[in-house]
């Protein structure tokens, strides 16, 4: 997928760096924390979240963040890839496509 879909949006270049698992280095771990603690700051204070779109919403409203729901429909039609293991890869630690 990354040496493909990509480049079909318009990208000239993909660079994916690994890092050490949970250790929360990159700006998508920051991000991440934030909307935990703002979900549970909303919950903490008596709101009531049942669904994934309404959490999306109440972020969207309550955050420097934009947030995207992706239906289950969405999400099966962007994975319906035949997308196969690649063998080895606990050995890589950069990819990049140019």
């Amino acid at each position: 997928m990354m040496s493909s879909i990509p480049f079909e949006f318009g990208f000239a270049s993909v660079n994916w760096s690994y890092t050490e698992a949970g250790h929360g280095k990159g700006a998508p771990d920051g991000v991440g924390a934030v909307v935990k603690r703002e979900a549970d700051r909303l919950v903490s204070h008596g709101t009531d979240i049942t669904a994934a779109q309404q959490l999306c919403t109440l972020l969207n409203d309550n955050l420097n963040v934009q947030m995207f729901y992706i239906s289950d429909k969405e999400f099966s039609l962007s994975t319906s890839h035949n997308l196969q293991t690649v063998k080895g890869t606990m050995k890589i630690h950069q990819v990049y496509y140019c």
